[in-house]
């Protein structure tokens, strides 16, 4: 009869913390279908497994930009390191190519009448940029991608009509492993160069005019040694200050490691102010961070940091006068902060 109890005790224990885990797990999936890019802790949940949105590639001439999204994310929770894979439908409409906001989304958005990526609706958000739902993580671009857009009117008053649109071909890879990202691989601010001011020269007073001058001033090479010293050590400070600031501090590698893209986006962002943002054609060797590539920029919380590089194939076409682009995109996001 012990042992039955106790047997017992063992097996409503497991259950709960089964329970427990299932819940956990469950309430961490909460994502924000708002503007780009969404905070990673939305909605005052902190997302230990988010399903985070990219950021949007800039795209400096288009009206139109549809993006299909194969996104990969590894966040740590608490010491276990986790990986989500998921895939994402994203748009944007404007009336004014060229024109983005601080996080590189188009400004004054409008609507088509309807939009849909693999026969999967997507309605916009209250700014009017466009996010597939999050009850659907996997839409199947491995074998296609498929856009039906609706009808769009133009400030202009000039409409363009439905029509579908279709992309075949792999999708942009960046292959180099999430275990090689190194943790070091953060802003580093540039040191100040320091400015030490020359003495002012030794002043001598002048002999009467009425008096014959009976000697040479002697301090002109000792004004000079002098000087010298503060001009050597002066220039040794700011030469290692400013080697500091040029010598790079981590350099992600690009070819060899990108597959299928034609540019990548590297992106740094705490979604609190802090928000860098480099673009380098795909056969670049690869991309070198110095102090001074963040010279100016505000501090960041690297609790709330990610990395992200976003590997963009790019195809555009133009429909009733206006340039459309429709991308496939490989974004590859790292948190940096360990949860809980």
């Amino acid at each position: 009869l012990i042992l039955i109890i106790y047997m017992k005790k063992i097996f409503y224990s497991v259950v709960a913390l089964t329970l427990l885990s299932i819940a956990f797990f469950t309430g961490c999936k909460k994502v924000n279908e708002g503007p780009f890019p969404s905070p990673p802790n939305a909605g005052s949940t902190y997302n230990d497994l988010a399903y985070i949105t990219p950021n949007f590639p800039v795209v400096s001439d288009a009206y139109a930009v549809l993006i299909a999204v194969q996104a990969y994310d590894q966040k740590t929770v608490i010491v276990t390191p986790f990986q989500n894979n998921y895939e994402y439908g994203m748009a944007e409409f404007t009336n004014s190519p060229g024109s983005f906001n601080s996080s590189g989304s188009f400004s004054s958005l409008i609507t088509a009448s309807s939009l849909s990526i693999n026969n999967i609706g997507i309605t916009p958000s209250s700014t009017n940029s466009y996010l597939s739902p999050a009850t659907n993580y996997t839409i199947g671009f491995t074998n296609n991608v498929s856009w039906q857009v609706g009808s769009i009117t133009w400030g202009s008053g000039s409409t363009t009509n439905a029509f579908n649109y279709s992309l075949n071909n792999v999708f942009p890879l960046f292959t180099d492993s999430f275990q090689n990202w190194a943790n070091n691989w953060l802003p580093v601010y540039p040191r100040a160069i320091p400015f030490v001011p020359l003495p002012a020269a030794p002043a001598y007073p002048l002999p009467s005019l009425s008096v014959t001058p009976t000697y040479t001033p002697t301090h002109a090479d000792s004004t000079t040694y002098n000087l010298a010293q503060v001009y050597k050590t002066d220039s040794a400070l700011n030469n290692a200050a400013t080697s500091y600031n040029k010598f790079p501090q981590w350099t992600v590698p690009i070819k060899g490691s990108v597959f299928n893209a034609d540019t990548v986006f590297i992106i740094l962002n705490d979604y609190n102010g802090f928000f860098y943002q480099t673009k380098v054609a795909a056969t670049v060797d690869s991309v070198a961070f110095t102090p001074s590539s963040f010279a100016g920029y505000p501090s960041y919380n690297v609790q709330t940091l990610t990395l992200q590089i976003n590997a963009v194939k790019y195809r555009d076409t133009i429909v009733s006068g206006k340039k459309f682009y429709f991308l496939k995109m490989g974004s590859y996001i790292k948190y940096y902060g360990a949860t809980k």
